[in-house]
């Protein structure tokens, strides 16, 4: 093939964080030379100006310079940085693509196997693969659990990449641009702390034909749940500042997800309590008592027949008290919210699947069984801690509130 790929890889500082950055640059070396591919160069990008050492030997150290201004903010100003210094180089850009990584960013063969696979097929010229998040990767029992949710959403990413339509999301790790085109749309979009959504809209206006390669990419959950809520807030003030350059379609899209999200804070909060309240039932129905803490279950009854009711009620063969009309209709409003729950927990235990399927070394049965332990107990939680940023998101937007941190990892 005679198109080559740019892997840069983009952090705040090297000097201050070696060792992921390291481990990115030895899997970008790793994956290329098992496939026999030669025809690349590695790239830093960063704000530290200690790294233009060049610690770990990559073609080339690109360090935005402190004075250095453009229209756009954080991250974006550093992109905007190498888009300019990418202009002035000479040859074909046409002919080369840039691979973007974060700093933790593992790629594996199959990842640079499907690249180089889309860039043959001359599918289109921006393409993204699914992020997993390995539970080894994070000590963080809440965020790892937390970020299965983004691993099942990413498939989900198929249609919006390759169905013709503006995307209303991309991430940044992971994007496959060629050059001439970032080059020709750049970062320089404004002053928004979502730069990577806003440049996925410019780039479609220009160049629509995008496409999803399918290499995997491996990064770390946040570190803390601070830092994870306030990555999630960030999306959203970013979704925000971006909405009024949407394209109608996107707004539909964009107002849709968010308003799903806001309604499973409701449900979230209300998940809590029936999430208790349906193992206690459960006990208390084993026990043959009829009571729950002493408080008779009548007291605790909810407007639907809980999930655990109904299952209960089978297994002792009690369906028949749903055939009176107020029963039945209980019953269709608990059936009706015991699968918005399961399709909720489906779609966690699908990232759980996805991110135990890739893991470092001899991960043993036991581990894997104590996630599973920790994702059934910590679920409701997880669920109001995943849905408050939108609030809070939304009240400082409106506040002109726009902090960006860097995700500690």
């Amino acid at each position: 093939m005679d198109d080559s790929i740019i892997f840069q890889i983009t952090t705040k500082s090297v000097t201050e964080r070696p060792g992921l950055v390291k481990e990115t640059v030895e899997r970008v070396r790793e994956a290329c030379s098992s496939l026999g591919f030669t025809n690349f160069s590695i790239r830093i990008l960063s704000d530290d100006p200690r790294d233009e050492s060049n610690l770990f030997g990559v073609d080339r150290v690109m360090v935005t310079p402190g004075d250095y201004e453009t229209d756009a903010v954080r991250k974006g100003r550093s992109m905007q940085y190498a888009v300019e210094t990418y202009r002035c180089e000479p040859g074909d850009k046409s002919k080369t693509w840039i691979m973007h990584l974060d700093e933790e960013s593992v790629m594996l063969p199959q990842t640079l196997e499907a690249v180089l696979a889309f860039i043959a097929s001359g599918r289109g010229t921006l393409a993204e693969g699914p992020i997993f998040y390995p539970s080894v990767f994070s000590k963080n029992p809440i965020t790892r659990i937390a970020d299965a949710i983004r691993s099942a959403t990413c498939y989900f990413c198929v249609g919006a990449m390759s169905g013709g339509k503006a995307p209303s999301h991309i991430h940044g790790s992971n994007l496959l641009v060629r050059m001439d085109v970032e080059c020709d749309v750049g970062w320089a979009l404004g002053r928004t702390i979502a730069e990577d959504q806003l440049f996925g809209l410019k780039v479609f206006e220009k160049y629509p034909r995008m496409g999803w390669h399918g290499g995997v990419v491996l990064e770390t959950s946040p570190s803390t749940v601070k830092g994870m809520l306030a990555q999630r807030k960030r999306w959203v003030v970013g979704t925000m500042q971006n909405w009024e350059q949407m394209p109608p379609n996107v707004k539909k899209s964009v107002a849709f997800r968010l308003g799903t999200w806001g309604i499973g804070l409701g449900a979230a909060l209300v998940s809590v309590p029936l999430w208790l309240l349906s193992v206690l039932y459960a006990a208390a129905i084993t026990q043959g008592q009829t009571s729950i803490l002493g408080i008779p279950h009548g007291v605790l009854d909810t407007p639907f027949v809980s999930g655990a009711e109904i299952v209960w009620d089978a297994i002792d063969g009690q369906l028949g008290r749903y055939l009176t009309v107020n029963e039945a209709f209980a019953m269709a409003l608990g059936l009706i919210s015991l699968t918005g729950l399961l399709i909720w927990m489906g779609g966690y235990l699908l990232g759980f699947i996805y991110n135990h399927s890739y893991q470092f070394g001899d991960t043993k049965l036991r581990a894997h069984l104590k996630d599973v332990a920790i994702l059934t107990a910590l679920l409701p939680v997880i669920g109001v801690l995943e849905n408050y940023p939108l609030v809070k998101g939304l009240v400082e937007y409106k506040q002109g509130k726009a902090d960006w941190v860097v995700t500690p990892k």
